[in-house]
């Protein structure tokens, strides 16, 4: 059985462990902090150019490439690219599929098909209109007429 003196000579000594532990993550952490502090500061002072935006969806949107987002937790949607045409306008033609993944794993059925074939601006394609959370999808997401309406 430890004596009162021991106790206390132990608690004391975990806490310089501690403090030592602590004062070393705050030596190393606080210089990353101030580096992403930097970072964002950077990126939001000089945004990225035209030019650099156009050959990042070059290189992301091509013909024939299926791409895929979550937009909220269960929500996934999968976008064909048809045709690039319009892409320095920010135009692509497109399918879209919008469907809850957990929804349909649980029912056993098959993935959606795509949508019909459609001009869609490619900073619309990845917005979601719906809920965040588990209920049912809404019926009209893909439709081209709700694609520019806000939540």
């Amino acid at each position: 059985m430890l004596t009162s003196e021991a106790k206390t000579e132990s608690e004391s000594c975990d806490g310089r462990a501690y403090r030592a532990v602590d004062a070393l993550v705050l030596v190393l952490c606080l210089p990353l902090y101030a580096l992403v502090g930097v970072l964002l500061l950077f990126h939001k002072c000089f945004p990225e150019s035209e030019a650099s935006r156009i050959r990042r969806w070059r290189r992301e949107y091509t013909s024939g490439a299926v791409l895929s987002q979550f937009l909220a937790p269960d929500i996934r949607r999968d976008v064909r690219v048809i045709d690039t045409n319009g892409l320095e306008d920010g135009v692509l033609t497109v399918q879209t599929r919008t469907w809850n993944v957990l929804y349909t794993a649980k029912a056993g059925s098959p993935e959606p098909e795509f949508g019909p074939v459609r001009d869609a601006e490619i900073e619309g394609l990845w917005r979601w209109r719906g809920h965040q959370w588990a209920v049912p999808m809404p019926a009209d997401d893909d439709d081209p007429m709700h694609q520019h309406q806000q939540p």
